[in-house]
């Protein structure tokens, strides 16, 4: 059983399968009317990052796909730098994942960033 299950997410379309799963359940969840209003405050249920005064917050919807994207992206760029790169080329290697970590994080600063600014803004009476 173990390796069978190894067989079938050792797959490239695993992930791909996955999806068109959880997104057939989701609908199915959803023009359901007893599970309907579980999956709306699911998905709208909020969901917070303190630190100091300030605060994040945003719906779970929001952060399941402001995060999946991040990651999807990461992971689609890793993916073509891997497959581009011989072993004899490993600090050429190391420069572009270097490079991808700190575009990454440079986006992420710059989603904070936005976030913090539209808290002070919404904070100034006009």
């Amino acid at each position: 059983m173990k390796e069978k299950l190894y067989k079938v997410f050792n797959n490239d379309t695993a992930g791909g399968i996955l999806l068109i799963m959880a997104t057939l359940l989701a609908m199915i969840i959803v023009n359901i009317p007893l599970l309907s209003p579980f999956y709306d405050k699911l998905i709208t249920m909020p969901i917070e990052i303190w630190v100091g005064d300030f605060e994040l917050a945003n719906s779970l919807l929001l952060w399941v796909n402001d995060g999946l994207m991040a990651i999807f992206f990461l992971a689609l760029r890793y993916r073509r730098i891997l497959g581009s790169q011989t072993i004899t080329q490993h600090k050429g290697l190391t420069v572009m994942m270097l490079n991808s970590i700190r575009d990454c994080t440079n986006s992420l600063l710059v989603e904070f960033g936005y976030h913090l600014l539209l808290k002070i803004i919404t904070r100034i009476k006009i």
